[in-house]
């Protein structure tokens, strides 16, 4: 854990911070495919050790260590996945594992921070949810995730955070239509209209066979509201730009 734990250096000397940062990432992927082919419940060392690392380095890295992001997310999401109750109840320096995980998806949510810093933090968001139920507070998280999407440019990192929208269609779809509604992008635009009009621009580019999946059998839930005469859909004008 101590190259984790290390600061990066400054010392032409030694290696470069880029060197350290990919070793540090390397390390990060190591330990997340240790974690995911490891049976439930997780040995105390994930859970005192690798846990508490991963996220001091994900969360503390510089905005422009995409790579780091990234990997320290997924370490993260495979903790989760793997140990959801050991990790969300450990307690470091009287903060708790969900309150790190929070700080994290707040950090990669940051709309400060490039986009790719939040290539895979749709995953952990829809995992968190999955695992956490009503115990999260998961307005402010779909807000955060919302205000994101509105940041990016790149259709694969528009698709990572809309499928966590286009899951919760597939579970609750006119509860998750009822909340959008209900709030607004930063610009002022309403969070349904937007969620949908970014989704149909780039529903041809997704790809993975799940992420595809998942959106057609969310698509399909929608055509009942698209003959109806009050539809909030009826609002949403889809530019052709990409199709030229």
């Amino acid at each position: 854990m101590q190259i984790l734990k290390s600061p990066l250096s400054t010392s032409p000397k030694k290696q470069s911070e880029e060197d350290e940062e990919d070793m540090r990432t390397e390390v990060l992927d190591l330990l997340t495919t240790f974690i995911r082919k490891t049976p439930p419940p997780l040995p105390d060392v994930y859970i005192n050790e690798v846990f508490p690392a991963a996220m001091a380095l994900t969360i503390g890295c510089i905005k422009d260590s995409t790579a780091i992001l990234q990997s320290g997310g997924e370490c993260v999401r495979a903790c989760l996945a793997q140990g959801f109750q050991q990790v969300t109840t450990m307690n470091i320096n009287g903060v708790t594992g969900m309150e790190y995980t929070m700080q994290l998806i707040a950090r990669m949510l940051d709309p400060e921070v490039s986009e790719y810093g939040a290539l895979y933090s749709g995953r952990l968001v829809s995992s968190l949810i999955k695992h956490a139920g009503t115990a999260l507070n998961i307005n402010e998280i779909l807000q955060a995730v919302l205000n994101k999407l509105t940041k990016c440019e790149s259709p694969t990192i528009q698709q990572s955070l809309l499928v966590v929208f286009i899951k919760l269609f597939n579970h609750d779809l006119e509860g998750s239509m009822s909340f959008l509604q209900s709030i607004n992008t930063p610009t002022g635009e309403n969070g349904l209209v937007f969620v949908l009009k970014s989704w149909c621009e780039i529903q041809e580019m997704f790809t993975g066979e799940y992420e595809t999946k998942v959106a057609v059998i969310a698509l399909t839930k929608f055509l009942p509201h698209l003959l109806a005469s009050d539809s909030p859909l009826s609002q949403i004008m889809v530019s052709d730009e990409r199709s030229h």
